[in-house]
């Protein structure tokens, strides 16, 4: 039997190049991407190295576990390699999908925890990069037992005749004869034990599985492995650099996953830059590409936005100053005025501002941020610039991404979202990122408004353990928040500014979760629902997940897990009551 350790060495594959990249060279591979930023970008940097050896592949976009198992049913037949990137692996891969034995599953996937079947699958499914202590995985032993065990694992615990079960009718009257040859004792003893086992093993699995979560950007691992194949660039690290910097703008990982991602980026930019300086690059030519890390504004695209704009739509300066009321945009229009920044300057596009404040706006509020407690407008950003063009931060990259792939327009379909925002991920693509970044303003408008409206009419309803919000069909710009990264940017700003305004009066509004619901944009009769767990809490771990799934059993309602995170979902809206009035109940 093996080990612990040895079975996670096995299945996890930390050799990226010859593990998983050698194996797939002269081979065709089929490539499903789950409906993240994250995704596309590791997708981008995938296709790049594919195309550097001509390999040949397939990209299918999926948005859930039913269009993974359909796609898969459809495509299979194209290849016996399979990469999955950001999906499947919470998914018990060879128990839905039902492959041959030939097929092979590589697995590139930020969503955790991962399944306990996937990580000890003897072969056939391979997680790429490496296993992490906070994961907490229960050992093989804990979860599947040992040879003895699975052996017996036909005995009844209730005592009922193993001739009932399926099977060979041999091997029923060897078990028998074993049994009776068995002290009477002995047997309720083992009948004993091996109850224990399962009820040892049920608290085992919860407790890894009650909590979901992510792990570090599958693009960054992706570009690693370019980097072992020395086919690595500023092109690619770019590329990373927005994956990492979706997961940091959604608040999918914690502070100190952040501070470990940046710090790999800014040494590979170091390394990369003077690589350039050395190698007689052409430096200076209108297409080059040059990545910088810098302190930087924190505020929603004020590069392609005017500043007061700008303001009014961050999550951040939107909760901090109340600007749904009059009197907080008396008091920004103050601090502006202390800035020294003129309302008439504020208003106008960023690039028709005077040019000299413009070129002092960071040292302009990093004098003020202390007095008035905003210390996070000013963050360290990696920003990009191609030539001459216009300089762009990661997150209006992401921004733009987003909204691509939440598409707001009618009978858009899923799929050629996906490939709008693919597109972007090219430097010769620049008008798709601009267009994206207009879309992301409308969206970000749209959502500024909601959480206005939902304070203003007391939308935010405390449930007793948690807090809850619907958005009705019919709601004005509903559009924009049937999609699940337009949901959880409305949730994270609604839960902010509600926390802003609760805040001094006693509530606890802060140690509550969220729940959040919308109708769909994709399916007519149906809605999502998204939890967000306590910002008192200052962890993305999620149980929300898990009390979906057991309110569901408990209603007997189906749902459908979206992007393959448990913590949105989409029902038929017509048990939407019931399911929260179950959920409520699970928290409490």
């Amino acid at each position: 039997m093996k080990g612990y350790c040895e079975w996670l060495t096995e299945m996890y594959v930390s050799d990226l190049k010859r593990e998983f990249y050698d194996v797939i060279l002269g081979k065709r591979v089929l490539i499903f991407v789950n409906f993240d930023v994250d995704a596309i970008a590791s997708c981008r940097i995938l296709q790049y190295l594919l195309l550097c050896d001509s390999i040949s592949y397939s990209i299918i976009p999926v948005q859930n576990q039913n269009d993974l198992i359909s796609a898969y049913k459809e495509s299979c037949e194209q290849s016996n390699h399979i990469i999955l990137i950001n999906c499947g692996g919470t998914l018990d891969i060879v128990e839905h999908l039902e492959p041959t034995e030939e097929k092979v599953f590589f697995i590139a996937d930020s969503h955790r925890p991962y399944d306990v079947c996937n990580i000890y699958n003897d072969g056939q499914v391979c997680l790429l990069g490496k296993s992490s202590e906070k994961e907490e995985i229960p050992s093989y032993e804990d979860i599947f037992g040992n040879d003895d065990d699975n052996d017996e694992s036909s005995d009844h615990l209730d005592g009922e005749e193993s001739d009932e079960e399926e099977g060979d009718e041999e091997e029923i009257r060897e078990s028998k004869s074993k049994r009776q040859k068995l002290d009477p004792a002995e047997m309720v003893m083992r009948r004993r034990e091996k109850r224990l086992w399962h009820e040892k093993r049920k608290e085992i699995l919860f407790n890894y599985m009650q909590f979901s979560f992510y792990s570090s950007s599958t693009a960054l691992l992706m570009f690693e492995l370019a980097w072992k194949l020395s086919r690595d660039s500023n092109d690619l690290l770019w590329w990373a650099i927005i994956g990492v910097g979706e997961q940091q703008l959604l608040g999918k990982v914690d502070s100190k996953t952040s501070v470990l991602d940046n710090g790999k980026l800014q040494s590979h930019m170091i390394r990369l830059a003077h690589l350039s300086q050395h190698g007689g690059d052409s430096a200076g030519t209108k297409d080059a590409l040059y990545i910088t890390h810098e302190k930087d504004l924190n505020l929603s695209m004020y590069r392609h936005w005017s500043l007061l704009e700008s303001l009014k739509y961050t999550p951040q300066t939107a909760s901090h100053f109340h600007l749904w009321t009059l009197k907080g945009e008396k008091k920004l229009n103050e601090f502006l005025a202390e800035l020294g920044l003129p309302l008439s300057q504020c208003r106008q596009k960023y690039n028709s501002m005077d040019i000299e404040l413009r070129n002092d706006l960071r040292s302009i509020f990093q004098k003020k941020v202390e007095k008035y407690d905003l210390e996070d407008l000013i963050e360290y950003s990696f920003n990009s610039q191609y030539g001459f063009r216009p300089k762009n931060s990661a997150s209006d990259f992401v921004f733009a991404l987003l909204a691509l792939l939440d598409s707001a327009e009618k009978d858009k379909d899923p799929a050629d979202a996906f490939h709008d925002a693919l597109e972007c991920l090219s430097n010769s693509k620049m008008d798709a990122v601009y267009r994206g970044i207009e879309l992301a303003k409308l969206q970000q408008i749209a959502i500024g408004k909601e959480v206005h409206a939902c304070l203003d009419m007391g939308h935010v309803i405390n449930a007793g353990p948690c807090l809850y919000a619907v958005i009705q069909d019919g709601t004005p710009d509903a559009k924009y928040y049937g999609h699940p990264h337009s949901l959880l940017m409305l949730g994270q700003f609604l839960l902010k500014a509600h926390i802003s305004r609760a805040r001094g009066r006693g509530l606890r509004a802060r140690e509550l979760p969220l729940i959040i619901s919308a109708p769909s944009a994709i399916r007519p009769s149906h809605c999502l629902l998204l939890g967000l767990p306590p910002l008192s809490l200052d962890s993305p771990k999620n149980l929300i997940g898990k009390a979906f799934e057991q309110a569901a059993e408990n209603t007997q309602t189906e749902i459908t897990s979206v992007f393959f995170d448990s913590s949105v979902i989409e029902i038929n809206s017509e048990f939407r009551s019931n399911f929260l009035d179950s959920l409520f109940s699970l928290l409490e």
